[in-house]
């Protein structure tokens, strides 16, 4: 194999993108520490750190993990089992499999590394891509766990109830993308399981169109049970699919299919897998709060006194449906709600409106009071509320929607669902709003091909409000496993009926003219001689009946028309002018019930025609109604400017008002970041203190374990730290840190210490002697110079040996020594090897007569009588202890005569030496051979 192919094994095959800030070190320590090394995956860890902090990251979560830890480099190879710390200088992104350094968000605005880090692992990754948020405060990571998610990647998060700071955790589970919701320990061995997955993700999810089998699956699924799993986009359907694959224990699709063949129930357990009911209560607090302070209430007042009808759809178990209802009956608004889903086991447990603790833990104590009863442990939603709110079994594009609907939330859908089934769904939401009506997305999900139906209300919120005009009708779908049909009957437009419905009016009820104006005040079409009442103005032109009204009828037609609209009953007015043709206006205002949207006939009944009894006008009355009216016009008139001048001010103060508020929340998400970087920080020294507190009373228990006296001085010769020993010649207790050391008496004779000690900091070499206390006790003493973290001498170490004993020791090998120089045998004593250790005089004297053999200390005496093979093998013997002594006797030629010796070897009682003594015998030796 050559290197580049070594390489390329090396590469992992998922991405990790880790994302943790305040707290979050204890997080990272229990998520690598039960990651095993031989997962296929490289790890990137974002934090919110200091550019000014020198992050100590990659120290500690080696000491924790089996994975090679590393900091991230301009150029990185995302190798398997390798964690890259992201450096506090810079951010981090991956393109073409390796990391590239980012520059910081410049100082004054927020910095995500979290997001950026994740949304460029969805582009290079995708379906391989996999991302972690753990503890923090803040939404980072939010974005980026929705762009791995709409890749087809895989996201975790740590559950909050474990997490330090659940700020991070909870934002990103509002998203509704997560795909677990675990401690950190356990989000590891979900790790392990996504490792060893991915077989049918290589061979389907690059293809370009789907396979047979693929095609197969759709059908047999569609057919069983109705669903039509070609709605969802495709990286989402593997990911399932594989999951069920596993747990069935086939090994591909292909061996998958026959078993969904076979098994009816299969096909429920694939759509089981497919439904996401990721919900909770307020989920997202912010879209409930500016439902409930603004946008409600502003819909409220196009609604008018009719019933509100909301709309959620893909409800799953009813939290969210729940929670707008308690949202309108806390406004006390009339309201009809209904919750749509396809999941039967979601919507049966809605319906019971029962929830566990855990569920509730969006709503407050107030809403838990009013709205619900607690059952055993768990809490029911009231009766009364439950009432208010309908849920039904409903495919968003399948079946038909709603109608005359006034809102419709769906925060938890269209991002699993492909272009093409986003854009049906948003047709049939189009379809069942009425005009003025609010659509509630999720933070995730956008209008797409739909989006000039609609008008933006709250882009980052993603509240959109219904355009008025003509309704587009929910696009159809294929049909599933019908009849044939016959051709497409026509049915007439809404137009066509409006109009149909109007000349209706007319026929039956006047005769006269009259025009047929909107709910908006817009001119729809004219009847009869109406047209000679009609004016156009100069400049742009204007469909805005009023307008087009001659002066003398235009407050009058004004009013008749709102109060029309209003009390939604007919309204007639008397003409204010006598010379008008025209002596009453009445205005007749219908709706149609298939579509709810609301119009209004304006007749004008000519002279002879009045809701007046008939008779002679008081002409003086008229006048003095005339002036008054003209009067009211001119006070009207300068109330109106008055109040555009007014209403300009607000506008510009408003507009500054919302101007300082971004700057605050700017300057708020500022702080909160730095804050966040500040806690990082903080955590990273709070270990170090830890390390550096255990390393400290390491030492602090060496030194008092040891019968070493050491003192530690500062520049100042001041005392820094001592350890008991000291006590024997310094009087210091622990108060006197910091007092110089001249300050204290010693127990040392005539010793120049200060002398020595100001050496060794001016030279900064060692200084050491032989001293002695008054008690007769000696010490080495020796001073070094205390080199600190600059590398320059910051003091000094002084250490006392205790050496008394081994002068005694000395003493007694002298007084030993001269004993046996004094006996007149040669003495010698040998080690187990036969190696001389220590001799006498005489020995010595004996040696030298014999050629010098054996003489000095070191040598061995085995050599020395290798001649005389008796002796060297009872010797031996001796040595190695299978006997205890022996003696014999022999001869020695020296150069001045012969002369015999006894020798007599003995082992001592300790059994480590052996002790050699030659005797001389020669007198005896020579007087015996003289008698003989």
């Amino acid at each position: 194999m050559t290197s580049t192919d070594e390489q390329t094994s090396d590469l992992a095959e998922f991405s990790v993108a880790v994302g943790a800030s305040a707290g979050g070190l204890e997080a990272l320590e229990r998520l690598f520490s039960s990651i095993p090394a031989d997962l296929p995956m490289a790890f990137i860890v974002a934090q919110h750190l200091s550019p000014d902090h020198k992050s100590m990251m990659v120290e500690l979560l080696a000491k924790r993990t089996k994975l090679t830890v590393a900091e991230a480099y301009d150029g990185a190879p995302l190798t398997k089992g390798t964690v890259y710390s992201v450096p506090p200088h810079a951010n981090v992104v991956v393109s073409g499999g390796r990391l590239r350094l980012a520059g910081r968000a410049p100082p004054h605005s927020l910095n995500l590394p979290i997001d950026q880090l994740m949304l460029s692992l969805a582009q290079s990754y995708g379906e391989r891509a996999i991302g972690i948020v753990l503890s923090g405060t803040g939404s980072d990571g939010r974005d980026g766990a929705i762009a791995i998610k709409a890749a087809g990647g895989t996201v975790f998060v740590q559950d909050p109830a474990t997490a330090s700071f659940d700020g991070m955790p909870r934002e990103a589970i509002r998203t509704g993308v997560v795909d677990a919701i675990l401690p950190a320990e356990e989000i590891a061995r979900e790790l392990e399981r996504v490792g060893s997955d991915g077989k049918l993700l290589a061979t389907l999810a690059h293809g370009a169109e789907p396979n047979e089998a693929f095609e197969h699956l759709v059908r047999e699924v569609r057919g069983a049970i109705g669903f039509d799993l070609g709605f969802y986009k495709r990286s989402t359907l593997l990911r399932r699919l594989e999951r069920r694959i596993n747990a069935v224990g086939a090994t591909s699709l292909e061996d998958y299919l026959p078993i969904l063949e076979e098994d009816r129930d299969e096909a429920r357990h694939l759509v089981a897998e497919m439904l996401i009911n990721v919900t909770a209560f307020f989920r997202d607090r912010d879209v409930f709060d500016a439902l409930e302070a603004v946008h409600l209430p502003d819909l409220r007042g196009h609604v008018g006194s009719e019933p509100m009808r909301v709309w959620v759809a893909g409800c799953a178990t009813g939290e969210e449906a729940y929670s707008y209802a308690m949202l309108l009956a806390e406004r006390n608004v009339e309201f009809k709600l209904f919750g749509t889903d396809i999941d039967d086991d979601a919507l049966a447990r809605a319906t019971s409106g029962l929830y566990s603790e855990g569920d509730m833990a969006g709503v407050s104590p107030e809403r838990r009071e009013r709205f619900f009863v607690r059952r055993e442990g768990a809490y029911e939603v009231d009766r009364e509320l439950r009432k208010r709110v309908v849920f039904a079994s409903h495919n968003v594009l399948a079946d038909p929607p709603f109608t005359r609907v006034n809102m419709v939330s769906c925060r938890n859908l269209l991002i699993y669902l492909t272009p093409e089934a986003q854009r049906r769904a948003i047709d049939a939401f189009s379809f069942a709003l009425r005009p003025e009506g609010l659509l509630v997305l999720g933070t995730s999900e956008v209008l797409g091909v739909r989006y000039d139906e609609f008008k933006t209300i709250d882009s980052h919120l993603k509240i959109f409000g219904r355009r008025e005009g003509r309704r587009m009708g929910p696009t159809p779908v294929a049909p599933r496993l019908q009849a044939h049909a016959g051709p497409p009957v026509s049915t007439p437009s809404d137009e066509d009926q409006v109009t149909t419905a109007a000349l209706r009016i007319l026929t039956d009820r006047v005769a006269e003219a009259a025009v047929l104006v909107n709910e908006q005040m817009r001119l729809v079409r004219v009847y009869g001689n109406a047209g000679g009442l009609l004016q156009l103005s100069v400049g742009e032109p204007s469909l805005d009946v009023v307008s087009l009204l001659p002066e003398s009828l235009r407050a009058v037609a004004n009013v008749a028309l709102h109060r029309a609209f209003a009390k939604t009953e007919e309204i007639a007015l008397l003409a204010p002018e006598a010379s008008s043709p025209v002596s009453t206006l009445r205005a007749i205002p219908f709706s149609l019930r298939s579509t709810g949207v609301r119009h209004a006939l304006l007749v004008f009944e000519s002279r002879g025609r009045s809701v007046e009894p008939s008779g002679e006008r008081d002409e003086g009355h008229v006048a003095a109604l005339e002036r008054e009216l003209h009067s009211a016009r001119q006070s009207l008139q300068a109330a109106v400017e008055e109040l555009e001048t007014s209403n300009e001010e607000l506008q510009a103060t408003n507009e500054e008002l919302l101007a300082s508020n971004e700057e605050l929340q700017a300057t708020n998400e500022e702080l909160q970041s730095v804050n966040e970087e500040l806690h990082t920080v903080n955590v990273e020294h709070q270990a170090r203190i830890s390390e550096l507190s255990e390393t400290n009373a390491d030492l602090d228990n060496l030194l008092n374990s040891t019968p070493v006296a050491t003192l530690f001085l500062d520049e100042k010769l001041r005392v820094r730290r001592f350890n008991p020993a000291v006590n024997a010649l310094f009087p210091l207790v622990e108060t006197d840190r910091g007092r110089p050391l001249a300050h204290f008496t010693s127990e040392l004779l005539a010793v120049p210490l200060a002398e020595g000690l100001e050496s060794v900091l001016a030279r900064a070499q060692a200084f050491e002697r032989e001293v002695e206390t008054g008690g007769g006790q000696r010490y080495w003493m020796r001073a070094v110079p205390h080199i600190g973290s600059q590398r320059r001498v910051c003091g000094v170490v002084l250490t006392f040996s205790n050496i008394t004993s081994l002068h005694e020791s000395k003493e007694s090998q002298a007084l030993l020594q001269g004993l046996i120089d004094v006996l007149p045998s040669n003495v010698a004593v040998l080690d187990d090897g036969g190696v001389i250790r220590f001799v006498n005089a005489a020995w010595i004297d004996f040696a030298r007569a014999n050629g010098g053999v054996g003489t000095s200390v070191g040598a061995s005496y085995l050599e020395a009588c290798h001649n005389v093979p008796e002796i060297r093998t009872a010797l031996q013997a001796v040595l190695g202890g299978q006997r205890g002594f022996f003696e014999c006797e022999f001869p020695c030629h020296s150069p001045q005569q012969k002369r015999w010796f006894l020798m007599h070897v003995q082992r001592t009682r300790d059994g480590r030496h052996t002790v050699v003594a030659h005797t001389d015998v020669t007198a005896a030796r020579r007087g015996d051979m003289a008698a003989s």
